[in-house]
């Protein structure tokens, strides 16, 4: 069996363009954010070594999941539809038996579901994985990503860290969501918003990456940057 040691979690991707979720005002925008979240994801895996494994939890259905993917039901796929397909494919044929795709059926956040459904979603994660030869344990690390911050990402990564027992925090990577962050410093409703999710997510651990470097975020944020 091959170690992991580093787990990534990807959490709904291309929910942010997702038509019936967006305001029709607002759907070619959540379109393009959603486009600029993907080619995110993708720079992401190319930087992934072969230790490393990404789980996407998807918030689409499985059947329509299924659909979008492999588009064989006779209709023409629409913008979004073809975004996210070719997104998740990119990411597969990146990372091939190390990147693992999960419908909404399976659970990720306990306020929505309860513990036990999460340890179930858990459960079938590390089955998967170890189909493939790859285990991990309660001392590897973790890394969520996706959208959105601040909701269903942080959300997420608390409840599949407390689901797996990991002795590390596991980290949310700011730079992988939605929220766009300047380069060198942090100023206005962003600072104090970032600094809002550090001192109320205390199992989670924040950072801002940039060219494969992360820098990690404290509640006294103005002290985060060299």
């Amino acid at each position: 069996m091959n170690e992991i040691r580093k787990l990534h979690f990807l959490i709904h991707p291309g929910y942010l363009g997702d038509p019936k979720l967006c305001h029709r005002r607002n759907a070619e925008f959540g379109l393009q954010q959603a486009r600029v979240a993907f080619a995110k994801y993708k720079t992401k895996a190319k930087r992934m070594e072969e230790n490393e494994c990404l789980v996407a939890f998807s918030h689409i259905e499985s059947s329509e999941l299924k659909r979008v993917i492999r588009g064989n039901d006779g209709t023409e796929k629409t913008a979004y539809e073809r975004l996210v397909a070719d997104g998740l494919m990119a990411l597969r044929e990146r990372l091939g038996k190390r990147f693992v795709l999960l419908s909404n059926r399976h659970e990720v956040i306990e306020l929505d579901c309860g513990k036990e459904k999460v340890v179930e979603t858990f459960a079938m994660m590390r089955r998967i994985l170890g189909a493939r030869g790859y285990r991990f344990g309660k001392n590897t690390e973790t890394e969520a990503f996706g959208e959105t911050l601040g909701c269903c990402v942080d959300e997420a990564a608390d409840s599949l860290s407390r689901a797996g027992g990991f002795e590390r925090k596991t980290t949310v990577n700011v730079s992988l969501c939605d929220l766009s962050l300047p380069d060198d410093h942090f100023s206005g409703w962003i600072a104090v918003y970032l600094s809002g999710l550090v001192q109320n997510n205390p199992r989670l651990r924040y950072v801002i990456e940039a060219n494969g470097i992360q820098h990690e975020l404290h509640h006294d944020y103005k002290n985060d940057f060299p």
